[in-house]
């Protein structure tokens, strides 16, 4: 059983939804209060001030999340389970995200969850040494027919100048 004081009324709970309000009255004097008869009401307790039941004013925290498994996250808002909390999330260098980066505890009806389902950290795909094999066996072939190339042109310059010098 829980008791609360609101303003001139006294609210005890045995459950969240079973809640008892008694209210008083000062009219006996100052320093006595007396139940008043009649202002006994059951059910939640409501807040005089925006009259909302003062249990709907209580946030119910997400649950905490542990980090993903090669990741980390940071509680960029909030407590990190308070309503409102934003947390974001990064992986471990040769993990990549898999999910939603940012998480948000949001009220859905009567309960907080999270925005999105956590998200996991996965190993990133290796590159495969084939494209530098590739781009080494390219540049080598080129190198060679630009020997080849240079090599025939540098004949048929010789080739030239020895025939312009016996013709001459």
């Amino acid at each position: 059983m829980t008791g609360q004081r609101l303003g001139k009324c006294i609210v005890l709970c045995l459950l969240r939804w079973s809640c008892l309000s008694f209210a008083w009255s000062d009219a006996a004097g100052p320093g006595t209060a007396s139940l008043g008869a009649g202002h006994v009401r059951k059910g939640l307790p409501r807040d005089a001030a925006n009259g909302t039941d003062v249990q709907s004013n209580i946030s119910v925290p997400c649950t905490a999340l542990p980090p993903p498994r090669y990741g980390y996250y940071y509680v960029d808002r909030g407590s990190g389970i308070s309503l409102g909390s934003v947390l974001v999330y990064w992986c471990q260098e040769g993990y990549q995200l898999v999910g939603s980066e940012r998480l948000a505890c949001l009220r859905r009806d009567s309960t907080s969850s999270w925005s999105h389902p956590p998200p996991q950290c996965q190993a990133a795909a290796q590159p495969s040494g084939t494209g530098s094999r590739m781009a080494v066996a390219a540049s080598l072939l080129s190198g060679a027919v630009i020997l080849a190339l240079s090599v025939s042109f540098a004949v048929c310059c010789w080739r030239d100048r020895a025939r312009k010098s016996r013709g001459g």
